[in-house]
């Protein structure tokens, strides 16, 4: 096994230890979000917000489940005869790669619902709870969703296909049709694109108007400091969808170029920006959420855990970093 087949090989175990422990956290942390949403008399889960997160959370579980299938399996360089020999011809190789990028699109667009969340949040306190409740809320939840199927069924007829890779075996996905290929990725990155300049745009608005508001030396009463964290959380994300952005423009140059080992390399890349993806949005809410955080810990039994880290000096910390946009103090009512 040459140096570069090793290292592959322990960056896909590495990939896969981490995806089969995340994805453990990640379904008793939306276990643990269900039961207390649906629970009226537990007034710590905030539904405006967390409602998104745990729809966001089953669709990104799914996804996950269908990449190992059809796509990390194969980028593993593993059953090779299997995939080349039996499964790419089945009806379902198409169907699924569309829903792949269907996914992708749908993480996307959630990121914007998430960045206006913490908008009305900063910026109409007062409002937020009527602003995402009722009708409004099935709305905010239905259009990523409605695009997403839009998308997939306009798609669902395409004809996939497996290439594998002489040199060391990897396997790829592909349209045996070029144009719906370019048509399909093209689309991809145009939301991904759309997405970074909406996220973007709100942050941006976002922490301009808290700066103004700083600058009055107002004190903002009706938002706490875990609502300042959390645009913070959006801001990391901007950085991750637009890392992904520029790597889906690397990967169709290099598919248009023919530079099959170039694309090869993109895609073990996008492994572990998919892992990335899915679980920044549970590591990140129990990282800096400290109720969130110390009552997940009692939920799960680990009652010591909760006393050790429920109010932890790093979140403090991170609370008081981000109470300091730029510079500027942020007065804001403590919880």
């Amino acid at each position: 096994m040459s140096q570069l087949a090793t290292s592959l090989y322990i960056y896909y175990i590495i990939c896969i230890l981490i995806d089969i422990i995340s994805t453990i956290f990640y379904v008793l942390l939306l276990i643990f979000l269900t039961s207390k949403l649906i629970s009226t008399s537990d007034k710590t889960i905030s539904k405006e917000f967390f409602v998104l997160f745990v729809i966001s959370g089953v669709f990104d579980l799914i996804f996950l489940i269908e990449e190992y299938i059809n796509f990390r399996i194969p980028q593993f360089a593993w059953f090779p005869d299997f995939y080349m020999n039996s499964y790419r011809y089945s009806i379902y190789v198409g169907p699924c790669f569309t829903y792949s990028i269907a996914s992708l699109i749908l993480i996307g667009l959630n990121s914007v619902n998430v960045s206006i969340n913490r908008l009305t949040a900063i910026l109409y306190p007062i409002k937020y709870s009527l602003i995402w409740s009722g009708l409004n809320l099935k709305l905010l939840i239905a259009w990523p969703i409605l695009v997403t199927i839009i998308f997939f069924f306009s798609f669902i007829q395409a004809v996939g296909d497996y290439g594998i890779d002489d040199g060391d075996g990897r396997m790829y996905q592909i349209y045996t049709d070029e144009w719906v290929n370019q048509i399909i990725w093209y689309l991809l990155i145009g939301s991904h694109a759309i997405t970074v300049l909406l996220v973007g745009t709100i942050n941006y608005y976002v922490v301009s108007q808290m700066r103004k508001i700083s600058s009055t030396g107002k004190v903002l009463t009706n938002i706490t400091k875990t609502d300042i964290v959390f645009v913070k959380y959006t801001q990391v994300y901007f950085v991750i969808v637009l890392f992904t952005l520029g790597l889906e423009c690397a990967q169709i140059i290099s598919s248009n170029l023919g530079l099959i080992g170039v694309y090869n390399n993109c895609m073990t890349v996008y492994v572990g920006l998919e892992t990335v993806l899915v679980f920044f949005s549970p590591f990140t809410l129990v990282i800096l959420s400290r109720e969130i955080r110390r009552r997940f810990l009692v939920w799960l039994g680990l009652n010591k855990l909760s006393d050790k880290f429920g109010d932890s000096n790093t979140v403090v910390q991170a609370q008081r970093q981000a109470s300091n946009v730029h510079g500027r103090t942020i007065p804001t009512k403590v919880i």
